[in-house]
């Protein structure tokens, strides 16, 4: 059984702008305009990144209902992340980045 006060202390802290940070890393606001890749290669959207981390980040796709829960973000011409959705709203998402272990 969950623990009600530590749901309500959590709700507190929201409320009173004390947000409970879980990430391991922080975001830094990016505000970058970029493309995610899906399907077939001519399946594309366009996309804000509104922040961004080593491990993941929040992005603004162009339809964020009709985005699947993995896809590819092309960060720059060079870089590109598979990604994964990890909660979805009406106009963003918060994505995972899937990393090698090697490269962490």
């Amino acid at each position: 059984m969950s623990d009600p006060l530590g749901k309500l202390d959590d709700l507190i802290s929201v409320l009173k702008g004390e947000r409970d940070e879980r990430r391991r890393h922080k975001r830094v606001k990016a505000l970058k305009r970029t493309r995610i890749h899906f399907g077939d290669p001519s399946k594309t959207m366009r996309c804000f990144v509104a922040d961004l981390s080593p491990t993941g980040a929040r992005l603004r796709p162009a339809d964020a209902p009709k985005l699947p829960d993995n896809f590819e973000l092309e960060l720059e011409h060079d870089l590109f992340l598979q990604c994964n959705v990890q909660y979805r709203g009406d106009e963003e998402v918060g994505v995972s980045f899937e990393i090698p272990a090697a490269s962490r």
